[in-house]
């Protein structure tokens, strides 16, 4: 499996992520609420489904170690 994340917008409150599942094409996008720590699937990406875009969204708090990257990927399995 691989996902692929680019930042679309931050501020103070949440931080916007398009993804892409097993390609480059970031067509889905998922927020992350900084205060709650809530991430939200805004948009289900056009290969993927609700279950694989929870998935993507789970993964999303691992590339946060150091901030929020402009772009990051995860790769596992």
């Amino acid at each position: 499996m691989l996902w692929h994340y680019n930042k679309i917008c931050e501020n103070d409150n949440a931080v916007n992520y398009a993804y892409g599942w097993n390609t480059k094409e970031t067509t889905g996008q998922i927020e992350y609420n900084k205060n709650t720590h809530k991430l939200t699937v805004v948009k289900v990406a056009d290969n993927d489904n609700k279950t694989g875009a929870d998935w993507a969204a789970s993964h999303l708090p691992s590339i946060f170690k150091n901030g929020y990257p402009e772009k990051d990927i995860v790769i596992i399995g």
